[in-house]
């Protein structure tokens, strides 16, 4: 007698019919009857009584089932502690990502690091980048994924990559022909920017700030928007070089700003107290290793 034959056999008393056990199972109702024989020839009795209203259990089938029930029963609790054991093996590691920067990462990245290691589950998170600093900060995230990140004590930092910035504009713009541009010269123009949910916008402030000059700034809440403020509009936008490449949108130019800090410094950081440091720092080096430049 095989697990597999009271599975059946539980399963046609279950729906009292051969073939919604057989549906239930995902196997023809052929092969359910053929397990029903070979287990009543076992045990060299009648199970079930067969009729054009389905089946019904005999005298020595309604013991049987008794008996099987505590079977299953059992194997279910065995499944189940070994399961638990297996799960209390694992660890997970939280991952928050600052808003924009998944879509410069390589697609299916995090997938093979936990094939990698399927001792590892990964929690990933979008958020913006003021609450993965926080997140690593009280430890609630294991790792972040951030930009220009803050300087903070016992916050480590390591540079995943640099990801240039460019200016977009419609091919109306006094600008359109240039290959590129300089930070002073776009100061005087109205500038469409992601708005102050974004690293980015105190980034460019600080900027702002060293030159002594306050711009005329547009706010939006995402980056679509920018594309399209710059498609209707006589205006500047900010955006990576690698997603005005994935845009492609045949009105609008994207020029090189050719300053020294136009570009998204894209870090990870994770908290030095941090107790699942070792997967913390395989997953940093497989990160280094595999992220795109």
């Amino acid at each position: 007698m095989e697990i597999k034959h009271i599975i059946f056999f539980d399963t046609v008393c279950k729906y009292k019919s051969f073939s919604k056990a057989a549906n239930e199972l995902f196997i023809t109702q052929q092969a359910v009857s053929k397990k029903i024989k070979e287990l009543e020839e076992e045990l060299n009795t009648q199970l079930f009584i067969r009729s054009s209203f389905g089946v019904e259990l005999t005298e020595e089938g309604d013991y049987f089932l008794e008996q099987s029930s505590m079977i299953l029963k059992k194997r279910d609790e065995i499944m189940q502690y070994y399961t638990n054991i297996s799960n209390s093996k694992r660890n997970s590691l939280k991952i928050g990502i600052s808003y924009g920067i998944k879509v410069l990462l390589r697609k299916a990245i995090f997938q093979e690091f936990e094939k990698n290691n399927p001792e590892i589950d990964l929690e990933i998170g979008e958020m913006l980048n003021q609450d993965v600093e926080n997140g690593i900060v009280d430890k609630s995230l294991d790792i972040g994924i951030t930009i220009n990140p803050d300087s903070i004590p016992n916050i480590r930092s390591l540079s995943l990559f640099h990801e240039p910035i460019c200016c977009i504009v419609n091919k109306h713009h006094h600008f359109a022909s240039r290959l590129s541009l300089t930070f002073d010269e776009i100061l005087n123009e109205t500038i469409v920017m992601a708005d102050q949910n974004c690293k980015s916008y105190y980034s460019f402030m600080e900027q702002c700030a060293r030159h002594g000059k306050k711009p005329n700034i547009i706010t939006v809440p995402d980056v679509m928007s920018i594309y399209e403020n710059c498609f209707h509009d006589n205006v500047l936008g900010f955006s990576l070089e690698r997603l005005s490449k994935l845009m492609q949108f045949d009105e609008l130019i994207a020029i090189p700003l050719s300053d020294q800090y136009a570009y998204w410094d894209v870090c990870l950081i994770w908290n030095e107290g941090n107790k699942n440091m070792n997967h913390i720092q395989g997953l940093s080096n497989f990160l280094l290793a595999n992220t795109n430049q």
